[in-house]
């Protein structure tokens, strides 16, 4: 029965609660599941064993970030690995999260098209910012490119770096970027200050 399982769970003020399995959302449940699973067959394979956790093994996982926390899928390979020290994990991942706990030379990228499948190195990933990691090991980018406000992003920096940034139609962008994210968006703030910049620069030559 699931609610025989109870974890001890710590929370944020560092507090002790006891929780039944039932209570633990789809992917802790899963982990927790999976770790009990490694856990007896370590027993099964080594009875008489006073250390079972040390058995030398492999351990196949798809798509290990599934239904996990991002926060927890930074914290899953190595909690797995830490656990089982002898093992050798190999996973499938489309997480960004995940390759940032992981070295580049433990990663290999599917790339396939129409005629082939190759296996590619990672880059430098560990501890690297998982928005590089989406961009440069997924091939994703770190906005979808498929919206109205993000594609009004794109124009208006190309008006900026084209040093276009007081025309109509950067103004009418501008006002429009700024009232999605005018406060909270870094990137427009970036571009304000190249703004500031390039004025000054233009500013000189106009003088001399």
């Amino acid at each position: 029965n699931s609610n025989d399982v109870v974890v001890h769970w710590k929370n944020e003020k560092d507090e002790c609660v006891k929780l039944t399995l039932e209570q633990l959302s789809e992917g802790y449940r899963n982990m927790v599941a999976l770790t009990i699973d490694l856990v007896r067959r370590t027993y099964l394979l080594n009875p008489t064993s006073n250390t079972p956790l040390a058995v030398n093994g492999i351990v196949l996982i798809d798509e290990i970030e599934l239904h996990l926390h991002p926060r927890w899928q930074q914290r899953v390979l190595n909690d797995l690995t830490s656990l089982f020290k002898n093992v050798q994990f190999i996973v499938t991942t489309h997480s960004p999260q995940v390759l940032t706990t992981v070295h580049a030379e433990s990663i290999r990228i599917v790339s396939a098209d129409e005629s082939e499948a190759k296996l590619l190195t990672g880059t430098s990933t560990y501890g690297s910012e998982s928005t590089r990691m989406l961009e440069d090991v997924l091939g994703g980018n770190i906005r979808p490119q498929h919206i109205d406000i993000v594609k009004k992003l794109n124009r208006y920096t190309e008006l900026v770096e084209a040093d276009q940034w007081d025309t109509n139609e950067a103004l009418e962008l501008k006002n429009a970027l700024y009232q999605w994210g005018g406060q909270t968006e870094a990137e427009l703030q970036r571009l304000e200050t190249d703004i500031r910049i390039r004025e000054f620069e233009r500013d000189n030559e106009n003088d001399q």
